[in-house]
């Protein structure tokens, strides 16, 4: 049985909430647009960033929290996620 357009929306929105939580747990913290490659679809599909992030179930890049952690990052030696911001 072939799924219905709701149904093909809906896994496509679980893949991409799945991926941003995985970048944020691969990196440390809520990633930002320019550390996630597909944050135009996210956008598409939840009508902005913060909607995604939110449905996502993590903390806004742009709250002070997560602006303290990449702080923290880029001053750390030898962080290999610190250049792509």
């Amino acid at each position: 049985m072939a799924k219905t357009a709701e149904a093909m929306a809906n896994d496509e929105n679980n893949r991409l909430l799945q991926a941003l939580r995985d970048i944020a747990y691969a990196i440390g913290h809520t990633p930002t647009k320019s550390e996630f490659p597909e944050w135009r679809k996210l956008k598409r599909h939840f009508g902005s960033w913060e909607n995604a992030v939110s449905a996502a179930g993590l903390e806004s890049a742009n709250s002070p929290g997560q602006h303290a952690i990449r702080a923290k990052k880029r001053r750390e030696p030898g962080d290999s996620v610190s250049g792509l911001e």
